[in-house]
């Protein structure tokens, strides 16, 4: 996906996706090898809580408990937000390489307006990046890993927060959203 569209695509609520395999991944058991619950789409959704993985068309996802920071090494929010911090862990599960984007997920809140979403810190500003934060583009080899935290800014009197991906296909056809409610510490 083309990293500079993500302000059209969030604004109609859906999460950017790489165009990716040409095979689907194989149906996952129900129990990772950690012990995590492994969850799958059923009639284009699926809904799991920080520690599930999720299986997606070409990867899994498997969100941690979220922390709420002040700053995020020397990285602040504007005033009136605050830095949702989310330790993420993606591993391709399709048969070729996977090109993958920070903002393949995004955040919402417990909020009725249209604006309660955000997508990663370093969407706008790549300078924004720091160790420790999962990469704004990387790809990931066959079976590959990658761990590392998505850092948001959200208003500072939210709460209630989930973490979504929506498929998106070489032809822009949707395909399922993951919806991970996210465990705050």
């Amino acid at each position: 996906m083309k990293k500079q569209n993500w302000k059209i695509l969030l604004a109609a609520g859906l999460v950017l996706a790489m165009a990716g395999c040409g095979k689907k991944a194989e149906p996952a058991a129900e129990t990772a090898e950690d012990g995590s619950k492994i969850i799958t789409a059923e009639n284009g959704f699926a809904y799991g809580s920080s520690g599930d993985v999720m299986q997606t068309q070409w990867f899994t996802v498997q969100a941690g408990e979220a922390s709420v920071l002040d700053s995020y090494e020397d990285v602040a929010p504007a005033e009136g937000k605050k830095l949702l911090v989310v330790p993420v862990t993606v591993t391709n599960t399709c048969d070729t390489d996977l090109s993958m984007y920070d903002v393949d997920f995004q955040v919402q809140w417990d909020d009725d307006s249209e604006e309660a979403f955000a997508a990663p810190v370093t969407v706008d500003d790549a300078t924004r990046y720091r160790d420790g934060m999962l990469q704004d583009s990387y790809v990931l080899a066959v079976k590959e890993s990658r761990s590392g935290d998505l850092v948001f800014e959200v208003p500072a009197d939210s709460s209630g927060y989930t973490m979504l991906y929506q498929e998106v296909f070489e032809t822009s056809e949707t395909g399922d959203i993951f919806v991970i409610t996210l465990n705050v510490k």
